[in-house]
């Protein structure tokens, strides 16, 4: 009686899981079929109307599009424009190629041949302005005002600067056809990119013991020459300082403090406000103020990090600002690299001066106004005309020099 009961419970056991295991099955089946076509009902609603134009833009583009284009580059185009969309001349999309070469521009390396070429925009002609030495174009024999024929038997009228650059800091070798003045034929010179320093930082010792540094641009081992720069100068005896920041168009912020540290002491050079009011200071970390008069050159083209170096000076009363009213770039660009190696520069924030002067769209005005004569901008007359700039510096130093000589 007992196994018969037991055996009756058994298969009443048995039954009520086989539908209870149904039923579950079913109901969960439901469920993810409702969540599944959710899902797609969500995404046809989010990217009928862009995602899909994307695509038939995308496809039409690669089918039926005359010249040579690729998927790769139709996507970067994309994004280049959502950057473009911003109105923001300096917001910049880069390429993975492109932001690799921006990392090592502003380290102050690159892969080139040394020298420096300009482009006629009417011509379209290319000379060599500048060869530094010891490059590969000095090894190459390669000279300033060398006209630039062919590259790789390329006529580079052809061709604009940005692609003749971008062909030689592909690193492979790149013969040029040169035409030189004395030279009756173009002759050819094959030169091979190599790993360039460049040099930001040029100095010498002018008359009455003024030291004077030339700063072209603020890269990652600009600091590193200015202090070579400033050991050398005080070790030839420098009783003042002009520092030249004229068509300088700024570079990395972090160098420029740190070459504030040797003139200012442990001094607020800039900080930023961003949309949220979020403020970030930046301080000098020097011991001392320089010591001696100082003097900064600045003009139309000195810009961003240049004129917060001039409005710091400035604002703490270190030296004297001379020559014109400066260019009024006072933005941070944020910089940052998307995970497949491309990068964007957008804007984030202001700058301010120690004093709280918003320079963007101002500018820095000098203590001392001083302008060059327009025959300064003509190559052929530029070893003839006077720096008038350079000479109101040199004043103002000669006198606060003999101000302290009195004091002592």
């Amino acid at each position: 009686m007992f196994d018969l009961l037991r055996r009756w419970k058994k298969k009443a056991e048995e039954r009520a899981e086989r539908p209870l295991t149904f039923r579950y099955i079913y109901v969960m089946g439901l469920a993810t079929g409702a969540l599944f076509a959710a899902a797609v009902f969500l995404c046809i609603y989010l990217f009928s109307g862009s995602f899909l134009k994307e695509q038939d833009v995308k496809r039409l583009l690669l089918r039926n599009y005359l010249g040579d284009i690729t998927e790769q580059q139709l996507d970067d185009g994309k994004y280049a424009g959502m950057v473009a969309a911003l109105g923001d001349r300096y917001a910049v999309y880069y390429t993975a190629e492109e932001y690799a070469q921006q990392r090592r521009t502003g380290s102050g390396l690159y892969l080139g041949i040394g020298a420096v070429l300009s482009q006629d925009t009417v011509t379209k002609d290319i000379r060599v302005v500048e060869v530094y030495p010891g490059t590969p174009a000095e090894k190459a024999g390669l000279l300033a005002a060398d006209r630039i024929v062919s590259a790789n038997a390329t006529d580079v009228r052809e061709m604009d600067l940005a692609a003749l650059t971008a062909l030689i800091r592909a690193g492979d070798p790149v013969t040029f056809l040169i035409e030189r003045e004395g030279e009756a034929e173009p002759f050819a010179v094959t030169v091979t990119p190599e790993e360039i320093v460049t040099h930001t930082v040029f100095y010498e010792m002018r008359e009455d013991g003024i030291g004077y540094i030339r700063i072209s641009s603020f890269r990652e081992n600009t600091p590193d020459q200015f202090s070579a720069a400033m050991e050398d100068l005080t070790a030839q005896g420098m009783r003042a300082l002009a520092i030249d920041l004229r068509n300088n168009g700024g570079g990395s912020l972090d160098a420029a403090v740190r070459i504030a540290s040797a003139v200012m002491g442990d001094r607020l050079v800039t900080y930023t406000e961003e949309k949220s009011g979020q403020r970030k200071e930046y301080w000098s970390e020097g011991k001392e103020d320089i010591g001696i008069p100082l003097a900064v050159l600045v003009n139309g083209e000195t810009a961003s990090a240049s004129e917060l170096f001039a409005g710091a000076i400035q604002d703490h009363g270190i030296g004297k600002i001379v020559g014109e009213k400066t260019f009024g770039k006072g933005i941070v660009q944020s910089v940052l690299q998307l995970r497949d190696g491309s990068g964007l520069r957008y804007t984030t924030a202001y700058y301010y001066t120690p004093n709280g002067r918003c320079i963007h769209g101002f500018g820095i005005a000098p203590d001392i106004e001083a302008a060059l004569p327009p025959s300064a901008d003509d190559p052929d007359a530029a070893e003839t005309v006077t720096d008038a700039q350079y000479e109101a510096a040199r004043e103002y130093l000669l006198g606060e020099s003999g101000k302290a000589q009195e004091a002592a």
